[in-house]
């Protein structure tokens, strides 16, 4: 049930066949860097260009810094990587983004007839959930799938129009279309129940296990029957 969520946030300086510079707290890889000083630095990078700042990476082929604005546009084979404060490690391309650094938001879009793709992986390991979106937003530990959303993975499988996941509290938030939900077996290791759930509102906490449903409300809940205690002679 991890969706997507995403940001991002410093070395000499060279230009051989390749120029790196440090910007925005990071360091700056590319084949190409122009340099225009004016009213407001804008410093411009080309081919193979790659980021990273603390916990987030970004590959693209031409981006462009604006040092007022403390701001990134990146274009073209755009992925973007960040390590949340949770440990899961979160990844997504598309084709264009915005990143501005003051408050660590942004958006990411995909090509014209393509979708996002987008995957998390759990800090304590195991197999990654994975997404597909026409849109992803984000701002610090929040961020916001739009645009016919589906997401899946070992623990669930869910579509809606709009997907919300905080994770500082580990929420998934699903509205708009009359958004759809099922669970598997094993959020947690001692968790054996499945279950489907379609509404106009569905929200969903891993770590308290708790799902809920409102509007509409039609499903169905499939308990595990409980295994019966050997006995000892």
């Amino acid at each position: 049930m991890r969706a997507a969520a995403l940001a991002a946030a410093a070395l000499g300086l060279a230009a051989t066949a390749r120029a790196a510079s440090p910007v925005a707290g990071g360091v700056v890889m590319s084949r190409e860097w122009r340099v225009h000083r004016g009213t407001d630095t804008v410093e411009e990078f080309s081919g193979d260009v790659r980021y990273h700042a603390g916990p987030t990476s970004v590959r693209c082929e031409e981006a462009t810094y604006r040092h007022d604005a403390d701001s990134w546009l990146l274009r073209r084979d755009v992925s973007v990587e960040r390590t949340l404060d949770s440990g899961d490690r979160v990844a997504a391309k598309g084709q264009r983004a915005f990143l501005r650094m003051k408050d660590r938001s942004g958006w990411l879009l995909p090509g014209k007839g393509e979708r996002l793709e987008m995957r998390r992986t759990p800090a304590e390991g195991g197999d990654p959930d994975l997404g597909r979106a026409d849109r992803l937003d984000w701002a610090g530990e929040q961020a916001s799938l739009t645009g016919e959303v589906h997401l899946w993975g070992p623990r669930v499988e869910c579509w809606s129009d709009r997907a919300d996941f905080d994770d500082r509290t580990g929420e998934l938030h699903l509205s708009g279309g009359r958004p759809s939900l099922r669970k598997f077996p094993g959020w947690t290791e001692t968790d054996d129940w499945a279950g489907a759930v379609k509404a106009e509102d569905v929200r969903a906490w891993q770590a308290q296990r708790i799902l809920t449903a409102d509007g509409a409300v039609t499903g169905w809940l499939e308990f595990s029957t409980p295994k019966k205690a050997r006995s000892s002679k």
